[in-house]
């Protein structure tokens, strides 16, 4: 599941998907060129295939906690591309700033943002919860809009900028990495016994990529999230890229299989079906398996003379 939203310039998206491990980064290697980072897209692209390529866009999707399994580790992937990682897993540099800043000049950059907190609000109460806790006025935003607020104590000291999102069934908050857990344990000690409000840190089951610079509509549209492009601040959208259960190329390079679950019916033996936005799959029977009818069933009842 990933949610995009849009934002400001130099911002024009943030990504916010699922992920097994936490990605942390530094400020100061915040600028990934995009040509490494589709490199390491296409090094596992047949791996990734199997769970990523069948797709349909749906908006304002239920956000699942649960994360999806994954076949390589980024820290592992980006660390191939020439990325040194701290112990403390923050991808420092790719030794490539002129390149980058160029990029974000004239083309596009990937920022990973993964670092910074991702708190989810949800339950019945919470865009009232939010409202009394934030300087935002929570009441008059809807599904899909967006905002900035700040978070500040008793006595009106700042402790937080951060950005508000809202979904169908929560709100999704990015803070500061330091303050995420204050902020998360300080919601849930305002939460009294009759509040329908959950809140969650959802940092470690997620990750957070930016885009930036004047070319990020082009990547946008490519990612088919063109709806986002020219839409106001803090525009959001759930897509769900599917899931086919095991891919595999054939003995020509140009052959494709894949096994996924159709309805009946939908769809049969010889149609044509639409697998994401531009690949056209033809349904087959299953190859190798046998079919078979269950035994008949022997009448045990009394027999008469």
């Amino acid at each position: 599941m990933t949610t995009a939203t849009a934002t400001a310039p130099p911002c024009v998206a943030h990504l916010v998907s699922h992920s097994t491990a936490r990605l942390q980064h530094s400020r100061a290697a915040l600028l990934l060129h995009l040509n490494a980072a589709f490199r390491t897209k296409k090094t596992t692209k047949n791996n990734l295939s199997s769970r990523n390529t069948s797709s349909t866009i749906a908006a304002a999707l239920p956000f699942e906690l649960s994360p999806p399994p994954i076949d390589h580790d980024f820290l592992d992937s980006v660390t191939a591309e020439g990325a040194k990682v701290s112990e403390e897993g923050i991808i420092e540099t790719f030794e490539n700033d002129d390149e980058a800043l160029d990029a974000f000049d004239n083309g596009v950059v990937v920022m990973d943002l993964s670092h910074f907190g991702r708190i989810r609000a949800s339950g019945d109460d919470r865009v009232q919860f939010l409202h009394n806790q934030t300087t935002a006025n929570f009441e008059c935003l809807s599904e899909g809009q967006g905002c900035e607020t700040v978070f500040v104590t008793p006595t009106a000291r700042t402790i937080d900028i951060a950005y508000a999102w809202i979904m169908k069934k929560a709100v999704l908050l990015m803070v500061s990495p330091e303050t995420c857990g204050n902020i998360t344990e300080m919601l849930n000690k305002y939460i009294f016994f009759a509040d329908k409000v959950e809140v969650q840190d959802i940092t470690k089951q997620t990750c957070l990529f930016a885009l930036s610079g004047p070319k990020s509509s082009e990547v946008m549209a490519n990612l088919n999230l063109g709806d986002l492009v020219g839409q106001p601040y803090g525009t959001n959208r759930h897509y769900n890229v599917g899931k086919l259960t095991s891919y595999t190329t054939g003995r020509k390079e140009c052959d494709h299989f894949a096994l996924g679950y159709i309805k009946r019916k939908a769809a049969s033996d010889g149609d044509t079906v639409i697998v994401g936005e531009k690949i056209i799959g033809t349904v087959v029977n299953v190859p190798f398996l046998s079919r078979q009818s269950p035994p008949p069933v022997k009448n045990s009842g009394p027999r008469l003379n």
